[in-house]
């Protein structure tokens, strides 16, 4: 027992030992999104400075944040100034499809299928998706979408979802939603759930 433990302590630390800061911005290491993301490994930090980004996806066995200067300056300007815009309203803003979990702060998420589209991959295993200080509007169908979970976390803190079909929608078995210090609004249906 004593071994196994010195090895997932060491394991443990060299992933956090291991973990980088990928920037995305016009004159940054990264000039998309979806490059930081596909040349990030678990546990990798994206920060994404100011300007208008087209849509990406999340796969794989990566835990990942990726935020905007907000979550370094705490300064709302970088949230209206740092879009995620999708590219047609068949295309989701944001798709997540990891088996690890994910965390996505300060962003302007508009005019995609849905804001940010969440999928379980096969096999299940329980993901928590954290959206902190967005604001996710303007979306043909949903603002957030959980969709074929059957064990997970969803987290939405200090974030503005409205002007969607349906502000969140949780289609799943055991999905746990915690939504604090947010306004759900001028969507059809602000809450919707399922399962």
């Amino acid at each position: 027992k004593k071994f196994f433990f010195i090895i997932i302590s060491l394991l443990m630390a060299i992933s956090f030992l291991s973990a980088n800061t990928l920037y995305v911005g016009h004159d940054q290491q990264y000039t998309t999104i979806q490059s930081a993301v596909n040349a990030a490994v678990d546990g990798d930090k994206i920060v994404v400075y100011p300007g208008e980004y087209s849509s990406f996806s999340i796969m794989g066995f990566k835990s990942l944040s990726i935020s905007s200067l907000y979550s370094e300056h705490n300064n709302p300007s970088y949230i209206d100034s740092t879009k995620i815009i999708g590219t047609d309203s068949e295309t989701n803003c944001i798709l997540n499809r990891s088996f690890k979990d994910i965390t996505i702060d300060g962003f302007d998420i508009l005019n995609g299928k849905n804001g940010i589209f969440c999928s379980q991959p096969d096999p299940p295993s329980s993901v928590t998706t954290t959206i902190n200080n967005c604001k996710i509007h303007d979306n043909k169908e949903d603002g957030v979408r959980f969709q074929n979970y059957y064990i997970g976390n969803l987290n939405v803190n200090n974030s503005i979802i409205c002007f969607n079909s349906i502000g969140i929608c949780n289609i799943g078995y055991q999905i746990t939603s915690n939504i604090l210090n947010s306004e759900i609004n001028n969507n059809n249906t602000g809450l919707y759930s399922y399962g």
